[in-house]
């Protein structure tokens, strides 16, 4: 087999382990701060999970205002930048188009290859 897909595989298991290890830890802290510590310090966690969706929920609300206002809006400690949407051609119709007339080539400009990596619904 190629061996990117063991890379793969590896990163997959690596998922797996991260997983584990973060029941391990709750099971760990559970078991050393005793009940009430836990259900204590669970509360914390509750709490802060809950502030930082509503960060994000304000965040979300203030780039939809700014989209519509259409230009940056800037705070003490915050810049929320507007940028133009990215334009975009149809590459397929435009290189057809350039074999009949191959001067419009040099205006074409390739970026490097990226990498992202996505995670599969449902798993």
């Amino acid at each position: 087999m190629y061996k990117e897909t063991t890379v793969l595989e590896e990163l997959l298991e690596m998922y797996d382990t991260v997983a584990s290890l973060v029941e391990v830890k709750e099971s760990a802290l559970a078991h050393v701060l005793g009940p009430t510590a836990y259900s204590a310090y669970r509360t914390v966690c509750e709490v802060f999970e809950k502030a930082d969706r509503t960060k994000k929920s304000i965040e979300e609300l203030i780039k939809k205002e700014v989209l519509e206002l259409g230009h940056t809006v800037e705070s003490e400690k915050f810049q929320f930048v507007y940028s133009d949407g990215r334009i975009s051609w149809d590459t397929a119709g435009l290189n057809g188009y350039a074999v009949l007339h191959p001067e419009i080539t040099t205006f074409r400009k390739e970026g490097k290859p990226y990498v992202s990596i996505k995670k599969k619904k449902g798993e």
